[in-house]
Formats: C-alpha cells, sequence, structure tokens
C-alpha cells in the first residue's frame, strides 16, 4: 500500500527534490539537530488554498527524508529571456510541542536540483527574542521573496569598484582580508533603522544571496563566477568598515540597491552550497591594492550594466578576464588552511575513531 502522506506518483517528468533541516535556532546557542519535528508541505493554489502534499518527520540528525516535487521545466531557468517564474513555490509548516510552530511561504523547487529548507526552531518557553537592537514576538512566519531574476527589485545603484582611503580622513579599515565568521545583515536599506538586524555565518550568507540571485540549475562554472563576485563584494564591505564608519550596526544590506538580495530563512540548493564551500575565501583585487573588488554585476537583460559582470556568461575565469582583465582572483589562504585543518579533523574523527551522529565540529 502506497503511503498516504507522501507526493502520489506523478505523470510530468519535470520533478525538483526538499529536504527540511530543523534545528534549535542558531542565536540562542550551538546548533542542535531537532528529531520528532512535524513537517507539512503544502502546494498554494493561485487563490491562496493550500494542498498539503506530504506529511514527514525529522529524524535523529533533524532531516525529514527527500521528496519529490513539481517544477516548471529546467529549460526555462535556462534561457535569459525566458520571462515565465522557472521554479515552483510550496509552503512549510512545522509543528511541535516543545517549539514554536514556523510557517515559510514561497520555499522554491527548480526541476533536476535538491532544495535544503532550514529551519531554526525557538522554544516555547520564551515570549520574546532580541536580534541586536530588534526585539520581536516569537511568531515564526516566513516569506522568501521571489529571485532578482524573475521578481521586481532596485537596481544597483553604481558605486567605485575601490573605495577611496585618504590617511587620516578616519576612514576605518581593517589591516587584511579576512573571512568573517559572521557578519551582521540589515533587512532593509540603510536609511530604513526599523528593519530587524541578523547575524549570519559568512558561508550561510554567501549561499542565501547566492540562492536569491541567481539559479542553481546554471552551469558548474558559471555558478562559481557569480559566488565569487558575491564574496569579493561582501568581502569589500568587511575589509572597508562600509557601514559602520558611517555609524550603523551592520556589516550589510539587504537592499539591492545598495547591496544583494537576502531573505532571512529562505531555502537553499545543493549546488550553490557545494560551490560556495569551494570558493567562499576567493575574491577579486586589482594589481597590488588590497582591498577587494566591489564586484557589481546585473542580469544583463532587464538592466545593462556597461563594464559591470553579466550574471549567465562564460567561465569564472573567463568572465573576470573578459570583463575585468586588470583584475585577478586571490584565496585568503590562511582561512583555507583553517577549514582544511577543520575538515580533517572531523574526518578522522568522524570516520577513524567514532561516528558523532553526522556533526560536524568545526563551523565554516
Amino acid at each position: 500500500m502506497s503511503n498516504p502522506f507522501v507526493p502520489p506518483s506523478l505523470a510530468r517528468q519535470n520533478l525538483g527534490s526538499l529536504i527540511v533541516q530543523i534545528s534549535s535556532d542558531q542565536e540562542l546557542g550551538p546548533l542542535t539537530p531537532l528529531a520528532g519535528v512535524q513537517v507539512t508541505v503544502s502546494g498554494i493554489s493561485s487563490t491562496g488554498e493550500a494542498t498539503t502534499l506530504a506529511q514527514l518527520t525529522t529524524n535523529s540528525v533533524g532531516q525529514t527524508d527527500s521528496i519529490e516535487l513539481e517544477a516548471p521545466p529546467v529549460d526555462l531557468s535556462l534561457d535569459p529571456l525566458n520571462t515565465n517564474r522557472p521554479y515552483s513555490t510550496y509552503r512549510i509548516e512545522t509543528t511541535s510541542p516543545d517549539y514554536v510552530d514556523v510557517v515559510i511561504d514561497g520555499t522554491q523547487v527548480f526541476s533536476d536540483t535538491r532544495s535544503i529548507q532550514p529551519i531554526g526552531l525557538q522554544p516555547t518557553v520564551r515570549n520574546t527574542l532580541t536580534r541586536g537592537l530588534m526585539s520581536r514576538q516569537l511568531t515564526e512566519d516566513i516569506v522568501i521573496g521571489p529571485s532578482t531574476l524573475y521578481g521586481n527589485y532596485p537596481e544597483k545603484i553604481p558605486e567605485a569598484a575601490i573605495k577611496p582611503i585618504v590617511p587620516g580622513s578616519g576612514f576605518i579599515t581593517l589591516s587584511s582580508v579576512i573571512v568573517p565568521e559572521y557578519i551582521i545583515v540589515h533587512t532593509g536599506s540603510p536609511n530604513d533603522n526599523s528593519a530587524p538586524n541578523y547575524t549570519i555565518p559568512f558561508v550561510d550568507y554567501i549561499s542565501n544571496v547566492a540562492s536569491s540571485e541567481i539559479y542553481p540549475t546554471w552551469p558548474i562554472e558559471t555558478i562559481k563566477a557569480n559566488i565569487i563576485a558575491i564574496t569579493s563584494f561582501t568581502l569589500n564591505r568587511v575589509y572597508t568598515e562600509w557601514y559602520r564608519n558611517q555609524g550603523k550596526p551592520y556589516t550589510i544590506t539587504s537592499s539591492t540597491a545598495y547591496d544583494h538580495a537576502f531573505f532571512f530563512g529562505r531555502n537553499l540548493f545543493d549546488s550553490i552550497v557545494d560551490i560556495t564551500a569551494q570558493v567562499f575565501d576567493v575574491y577579486v583585487k586589482r594589481g597590488d591594492l588590497t582591498q577587494p573588488l566591489l564586484t557589481q554585476y546585473c542580469d544583463g537583460v532587464k538592466s545593462s550594466c556597461p563594464n559591470w559582470m553579466t550574471q549567465c556568461q562564460y567561465t569564472a575565469i573567463k568572465i573576470y578576464t573578459y570583463f575585468k582583465p586588470k583584475e585577478e582572483l586571490v584565496t585568503i589562504l590562511s582561512y583555507r588552511l583553517f577549514f582544511w585543518f577543520c575538515f580533517i579533523s572531523t574526518y578522522i574523527l568522524r570516520y577513524l575513531l567514532m561516528p558523532i551522529n553526522n556533526t560536524f565540529l568545526c563551523s565554516r
């Protein structure tokens, strides 16, 4: 007998997969996988009516089984002139007696791609949670906005690729280029002081932005080039202390007019997560300058950007040599050595000494 709580066999072959990963909220302490959480996956009609497609339960490492869901043909996401939405969206709901329920609207699924929906749950015993200077009630309603390639967002306001640093001006920069463990994201424009700030692991932030601004079905080298551009842009904000020098308590914003799109609580894509792990410490620089380049780009279709990078062309190296012939790619070696030390240490502990419930000991 077929399981009535998973989607039935689908006649069409345009399918993507979804896995939900549930843990304790990272702002309340170390991440802890949560088992036994009930997860409902629903499709939403154009009139807003929900249809339950799957009812799942997280296992000992906080994951649900992977399920297949309908999605548009993959060709739509590979055609830069396509105006139809190339992905499907779903609603994810969690239920647990010990944690606040979460409802996520807009989880995106592409054909032939695995979507990963991370969810951090907060205990029901807490009434409020402070995030930086913001305090909010523990009602977890999360809305994931459309991809910037499909939705309508403000165009990037052009900036100098290299920020001028004048000795004695009071402009503070870091002594070297570093990959921070965390960055603080302001989910609004720099002019909106009411928007909340979120402290996000750097690698998770890069994956979130890339999942919001490019498609996971693109060729690997194209994805890699875009992630390097996102990383270099972000490291410029970190290195120059751009917003902190303006008296702001954050590293970067989620406004596409100033920085990159970022959606708190959004789903990620396995292809993007994997490539981010490979190049999160690679950035673009110019000549002998230490400062990472503020690598601005556009889609080249809805908006044009002479002398900037367009998002869906060439390989990682060819993009930079074609659009920015004076630039070079640099790897932050010290951080990569730390990353590999963590990886090797974890591998030894996990596979040579003892299994530790699939939990990594080192944070990237």
